[in-house]
């Protein structure tokens, strides 16, 4: 947009009547997918597809809920977290998908960073340090997870509904300076209050 080099911009993709696919559906139907680059790479500007023609056929799907009062977002089912391959202990209740109080997990790509719950990202976070077994340095920005030392990065894995996993690779999991060898964990609490509160929400860098 603009003068920005190279061409920069955002266009929705939500459920809400404003949204592109919503506007374009006669032309595209419902369907699209996209794979995001990693940050780091420099020969990869990910893909976007429109409409039924050339999509996926071999592809593991979770499916998409929807919620009455927040109509524009994609719901998933994630029930279970895994740190270092083995299951994080958070309630189930934390994890369901429950329309009157907007509680469950939405895929948010126009976020960078993934943001857990507060209960659900204090969790994640202490079993996150324990297999780390790195001194924490304390917060840094919006994260409070950060690293001076080298570490050995644990694996995180997102399962949802229809036994779907998502295993995070280590650049997906943390972000390294390139100077001076911080590493911090790119996940973070969300809100203590208000209606999102209760989302978990997966950001583009955790997809």
């Amino acid at each position: 947009m603009g003068g920005s080099v190279p061409p920069q911009g955002l266009v929705g993709f939500g459920r809400g009547p404003l949204s592109f696919p919503s506007q374009n559906k006669d032309v595209y139907g419902s369907d699209f997918s996209y794979c995001l680059p990693s940050y780091n790479s420099s020969n990869f500007f990910g893909t976007l597809w429109l409409g039924p023609a050339g999509q996926p056929k071999r592809i593991k799907t979770t499916p998409l809920l929807s919620n009455p009062h927040r109509h524009s977002l994609y719901y998933v089912n994630m029930v279970r977290i895994r740190v270092g391959g083995r299951p994080v202990p958070v309630p189930a209740s934390a994890l369901a998908f429950e329309p009157a109080s907007g509680r469950g997990t939405i895929v948010e790509a126009g976020t960078m960073f993934t943001r857990l719950s507060a209960p659900v990202y204090a969790i994640v976070r202490d079993v996150f340090q324990s297999r780390v077994r790195a001194p924490v340095a304390g917060p840094l920005g919006g994260f409070n997870t950060f690293y001076n030392v080298t570490i050995s990065v644990p694996i995180v894995t997102f399962s949802f509904d229809g036994r779907v996993s998502v295993t995070l690779p280590e650049r997906n999991v943390v972000i390294r300076s390139s100077s001076d060898g911080i590493a911090c964990l790119a996940m973070a609490a969300g809100p203590s209050n208000g209606v999102d509160a209760v989302l978990n929400m997966l950001a583009s860098m955790q997809q």
